[in-house]
């Protein structure tokens, strides 16, 4: 695993978020989150993709440029924007 963008905290989701370069060769880019705690730390082992439940997708992406594109966009945008953009993957 290769870390392509260091950790990101985004203090509205109460995550932290980073782009990993991993082994799977059909959807080799994933962002991967962690959950804040109360005081704002994080483990920082303790990193795993978003959705992935039965009838969901997950944060695993073919190109760079893809997983950037849901990185940014798990930055700047809200909860509920996240939702509606990508309602497969991001669940409130």
């Amino acid at each position: 695993m290769e870390i392509i963008k260091q950790d990101t905290k985004v203090d509205k989701h109460g995550m932290v978020f980073r782009i990993v370069k991993t082994e799977n060769k059909e959807l080799p880019y994933t962002v991967e989150h962690s959950p804040l705690n109360n005081d704002g730390t994080y483990n920082t082992e303790d990193f795993s993709i978003l959705g992935g439940t039965v009838g969901y997708s997950t944060s695993e992406f073919k190109t760079e440029e893809e997983a950037r594109s849901f990185f940014n966009d798990a930055i700047n945008l809200t909860n509920e924007e996240m939702a509606d953009k990508y309602p497969s993957i991001w669940v409130l």
